[in-house]
């Protein structure tokens, strides 16, 4: 009986002395957090590609990015600076960019229809960008959005006479083109370049393909609702964010808190896409993300990305495909196409991709910061400038009306 009181006692002294190494190591975490001394890699490797001289970033290779490849595309770019357009704004500023304090305020419109379960947006609203600095909201830009009637953005490009062709665009926020005019948006900008085609934008931010295949799965959501019987063609923009939304990383959770619905975790189980939201997986994820200890080292779970979530990518791709023109019979294919400076994961991701046999476009050895003179990004946002819209809307309409 003695014995098993010292052990009893032992046991509830070391988990007092646990609790209170893991209070401290999180409270410490916090106090770090908040004097803005964290570890930033992935701003570190987008430091290092701001130092490139060359566009062309040869570090970052795909194995689809040969050199006729990239001849290829170096000669889309020189036309396509004969016929860019002229816009004024200031380049980013990095510094506000990379510092950690800084919040990001949004007025209560786009919080209240980026929330809605319906996935429709209103006609029309402005989307407001702040910096705090102390007691003081300054808004840096201000975007009025314009939607058509079926909820998704307006590109003015769904119906048109000289249409032979309807291309749907589908992605987070780079597609949706957040901190952008709907006119310069890629998705109405490709049906500048390309007169035979109609254009639909179905981008929604802090997305990816996961949430579209949830959608096209939904029996109640008509997704194809305003595609009329022309040739359809799907086009998704990657970008390296996408990864970790895919899977339902500790570092997704740490961002999109308690948003177990919107994504839908989906998994491969006996060959199968199954979604498995609830899961204790999933589930132990989210508690991770919930961690200051892990969010000041930057830590991920899963970490490294191994075979299976590679592979969970290329079958919900395919999924997309296949499901899509299940709904919809003129739907003809889908393109995965991997948006410039997203390289982080091009290498790795192609291969499996072409194993499910989904064609891909890769644009991820394009430096945008060279290429455009430091004028890539919004002044205060990581989002793509129109510039970079208009760029990638002209290789995807050279690549794809070709």
């Amino acid at each position: 009986m003695n014995s098993y009181k010292k052990y009893l006692t032992w046991m509830t002294i070391n988990f007092i002395v646990i609790i209170t190494l893991v209070i401290i190591t999180e409270v410490t975490s916090y106090i770090l957090i908040k004097s803005n001394i964290r570890f930033h890699s992935s701003r570190k490797r987008r430091d290092k590609q701001y130092k490139i001289n060359s566009w062309v970033d040869v570090e970052r290779f795909s194995t689809q990015n040969d050199g006729s490849r990239v001849s290829k595309i170096s000669k889309w770019i020189k036309e396509w600076e004969k016929v860019k357009p002229e816009y004024t704004y200031d380049k980013p500023d990095r510094s506000i960019l990379q510092e950690p304090s800084v919040y990001v305020l949004y007025g209560q419109d786009r919080g209240k229809y980026f929330e809605t379960r319906n996935l429709r947006f209103q006609k029309s609203y402005t989307d407001r960008f702040g910096i705090k600095a102390g007691s003081t909201d300054q808004w840096k830009y201000l975007t009025t959005y314009s939607f058509n009637q079926f909820g998704r953005v307006s590109t003015n490009y769904e119906k048109r006479n000289t249409a032979k062709r309807n291309y749907i665009f589908i992605g987070c926020s780079f597609t949706f083109g957040e901190g952008v005019e709907n006119k310069d948006k890629f998705a109405t900008r490709f049906a500048y370049h390309s007169p035979e085609t109609q254009t639909h934008n179905y981008g929604f931010p802090g997305t990816s393909l996961n949430f579209d295949l949830k959608q096209i799965r939904n029996p109640g959501h008509e997704y194809f609702d305003s595609i009329d019987d022309k040739p359809t063609y799907i086009v998704y923009t990657f970008i390296n964010d996408h990864m970790r939304r895919i899977i339902h990383s500790a570092r997704y959770h740490r961002h999109f808190n308690n948003d177990f619905g919107r994504m839908a975790n989906f998994v491969l189980k006996e060959d199968k896409l199954l979604l498995d939201n609830y899961s204790l997986y999933n589930r132990f994820k989210w508690l991770a993300g919930k961690s200051n200890f892990l969010t000041f080292i930057n830590y991920e779970i899963p970490f490294p990305y191994s075979e299976r979530e590679y592979g969970l990518v290329a079958r919900l791709a395919k999924s997309i495909k296949v499901e899509a023109k299940a709904r919809k019979e003129n739907i003809k294919d889908l393109y995965f196409a991997i948006f410039p400076d997203e390289n982080y994961f091009a290498k790795r991701l192609i291969p499996y991709l072409k194993r499910e046999g989904i064609k891909t476009l890769d644009y991820s050895m394009i430096n945008t910061h060279v290429l455009l003179n430091g004028f890539s990004r919004l002044r205060y946002d990581d989002h793509p400038s129109p510039l970079t819209h208009d760029l990638y809307a002209y290789l995807l309409s050279k690549e794809l009306e070709n």
